[in-house]
């Protein structure tokens, strides 16, 4: 009787042990890589959120980034122009020709937030944090 409990409490173990083991695995707290954040970024982004708030270069008072593949990027609302980017760990570098003013400018940000549908953006400069909604 004493070697049947021995055997359950041995038999207990063995199928326990993969769920305790298991339970130690990979956390979800790491830090995406460059090309997560590279992969995520690409598509429209607008401070406003809505489909049809670019106007062909002058988006009134919405304001957002274009960002394509191979760092290709344009920037609408008051500072409308194009150029390019560049993802850094968790910095995102804009450098763009502005038509506007007619003048280059590199803007570097903070990326505080980023997933499928908001990415929060904290600007180097200013420290102001901005949140922009994906619209396709």
């Amino acid at each position: 009787m004493y070697k049947t409990y021995n055997w359950l409490w041995l038999l207990i173990i063995l199928v326990a042990m993969p769920f305790v083991v298991s339970s130690c695995g990979d956390d979800d707290d790491n830090e995406p890589s460059d090309s997560d954040y590279a992969e995520m970024i690409i598509g429209t982004w607008s401070d406003e959120g809505h489909d049809n708030w670019y106007d062909g270069g002058n988006a009134g008072d919405a304001y957002g980034y274009e960002f394509r593949k191979k760092g290709v990027c344009y920037v609408h609302g008051s500072n409308y122009g194009s150029g390019t980017y560049q993802i850094i760990g968790n910095k995102l570098i804009i450098s763009f020709f502005c038509d506007r003013f007619g003048d280059y400018y590199t803007d570097t940000y903070t990326i505080k937030k980023l997933t499928k549908k908001v990415l929060v953006l904290q600007d180097n400069e200013y420290y102001d944090e901005e949140e922009y909604y994906r619209v396709n």
